[in-house]
C-alpha cells in the first residue's frame, strides 16, 4: 500500500513538498481536505499518473509504497493497482447524450464513452449521408426530366428531317429509339464515327429534300489498255522486211509509198501500160516492182494499216465519248461528279495523246519497212479507276 508521498515538486502550491518527520502515515481510510487552491487536485493527478502508469504531465513525485520509493519517472514499471475518480475521470468517462426531452442518459465509463461517441459521429455521418442522398437523387430526377425532353426534342426534328411517304422507318420515330441508338454508341464508343461535319451535314440534308430525279444511263467506256498497244506497235517497230529491194525505193519513203499504190491499181486493173505517162511497161521492171513489194512486205502493212485503224478507232471512242450533265445529278453529288468527271477528262486526253504518238510511229515504219525502228514514247499513268468513279456517282 502507498504509506506516503516522500516528495512531491510542482509548479503550484506544492512546489517543494516533503512529508514531514510528524506526519503519520496514510492509514486504511484517508481524508484530504483543504481550501481551493490548497493542492487537492495536485495530489489527486499524482495518484491518477500512478494508475495510468505514466509520468505526470506536470511537475514530479516520490511515493512510499510497502516501505520502497517509487520515483513517477518509474511508474511504467508499477504494479500497485489504483483507481482515481476526480473531474478528470469525468471528463473522460461521463458522457451526456442528448437529442430529446427525457432526462439526460448518462454513460459512465471510458471505454463505453470513446463507443458512444462513435455512435454519436457515425449518426451524424449517417445523417449527412442521407442528406447527401436526397440532394443527388434530386439532381438525378432533374438531369432525367432534361434527358428526356433532350431525346423528345431530337426525335422530333429527326422524325420530322426525315420523314417520308410510303414506308419509312422514321415515320413513327420516338424519343425511345433515339435514346437505344445513342446508348448504344456510347456503349461502342465510336460517337466519333457517327458525328457528321457541317457541310456533310448540309450535303445529306439537300440530299433528303431533293426531288428525284430520273436514272442516268451508265456510261459504256473503257479505257484502252495503253501497255499493251505499246508491246503491239513496238513489236511492229522492230520488224523487217526481207526481199529483193530496189535501193531507190528504200531510200525514198514518199516515192515507195506512191510507187507502192500505183502497182496495186495496175494489178487491179491488170495493164500493162503506164496509167500515167501511157507507155508500155517493162516486164523486167514490173518484176522488179513485185520482188521489192513482195507478200512479206504486204503483210507487214497490212498490220501496220490494221494497228493504226484500231489506235484512231480508239482514240475516237474517247474523243466521241459524251458525259451525263451536271444538272442532272443531285445537288449533293454535283462537286463529287464534277470531280470524277474532271479525272476521267484528264485520262482520256493522256490516252489519246499517247495513241496519235503511237499512230504516228507506225506511219513512219511504213516508210522505213526494211529499217528497225524504236518505240520512242512510254505509256502514261492514267486513272484506271476514272470510269469506275463516274459510274458509281451516275449509279447513286
Amino acid at each position: 500500500m502507498i504509506t506516503k508521498i516522500s516528495r512531491l515538486k510542482h509548479p503550484g502550491v506544492l512546489r517543494d513538498f516533503s512529508w514531514p518527520a510528524d506526519l503519520p502515515s496514510f492509514g486504511r481510510f484517508n481524508l484530504i481536505y483543504g481550501w481551493n487552491g490548497s493542492g487537492k487536485t495536485t495530489i489527486s493527478r499524482m495518484f491518477r499518473a500512478l494508475e495510468t502508469r505514466t509520468a505526470p504531465a506536470a511537475g514530479e513525485v516520490v511515493f512510499t509504497i510497502n516501505g520502497a520509493a517509487v520515483s513517477s519517472h518509474d511508474f511504467s514499471q508499477a504494479t500497485l493497482s489504483v483507481r482515481v475518480f476526480n473531474r478528470d475521470f469525468v471528463a473522460e468517462s461521463v458522457f451526456r447524450v442528448g437529442g430529446s426531452d427525457v432526462p439526460p442518459i448518462l454513460v459512465v465509463g471510458k471505454e463505453s464513452v470513446e463507443k458512444q461517441k462513435q455512435i454519436e459521429q457515425l449518426r451524424k455521418s449517417l445523417a449527412d449521408a442521407q442528406t447527401a442522398l436526397a440532394s443527388e437523387r434530386s439532381k438525378k430526377q432533374a438531369a432525367e426530366k432534361v434527358l428526356d425532353k433532350y431525346c423528345i426534342d431530337q426525335a422530333a426534328t429527326i422524325k420530322s428531317v426525315l420523314r417520308s411517304s410510303g414506308s419509312n422507318p422514321y415515320n413513327n420515330y420516338d424519343k425511345s429509339m433515339f435514346r437505344t441508338r445513342a446508348q448504344s454508341m456510347v456503349e461502342a464508343r465510336d460517337k466519333e464515327t457517327h458525328r457528321l461535319g457541317e457541310s456533310d451535314r448540309e450535303k445529306f440534308l439537300a440530299q433528303q429534300r431533293a426531288n428525284a430525279k430520273p436514272n442516268l444511263q451508265l456510261i459504256a467506256y473503257q479505257l484502252p489498255d495503253l501497255k499493251a498497244l505499246a508491246e503491239t506497235v513496238s513489236e511492229l517497230l522492230s520488224t523487217t522486211v526481207v526481199s529483193a529491194t530496189i535501193q531507190t525505193l528504200k531510200g525514198d519513203a514518199p516515192l515507195s509509198a506512191w510507187v507502192r499504190d500505183g502497182l496495186g491499181l495496175h494489178q487491179i486493173r491488170h495493164v500493162n501500160q503506164c496509167l500515167f505517162c501511157e507507155q508500155e511497161l517493162p516486164r523486167e521492171r514490173l518484176s522488179a516492182l513485185e520482188a521489192h513489194f513482195n507478200a512479206e512486205y504486204e503483210q507487214l502493212m497490212q498490220r501496220i494499216d490494221d494497228a493504226i485503224r484500231s489506235l484512231d478507232k480508239a482514240a475516237e471512242a474517247g474523243s466521241g465519248l459524251v458525259l451525263p450533265n451536271r444538272a442532272e445529278f443531285y445537288d449533293d453529288l454535283a462537286s463529287e461528279y464534277d470531280a470524277a468527271a474532271s479525272a476521267l477528262r484528264g485520262a482520256i486526253e493522256s490516252a489519246n495523246k499517247f495513241l496519235r504518238s503511237l499512230a504516228q510511229l507506225l506511219k513512219d515504219k511504213k516508210a522505213n519497212a526494211f529499217s528497225r525502228l524504236e518505240l520512242t514514247v512510254h505509256a502514261p499513268d492514267v486513272d484506271d479507276e476514272a470510269v469506275r468513279h463516274l459510274t458509281q456517282q451516275s449509279e447513286i
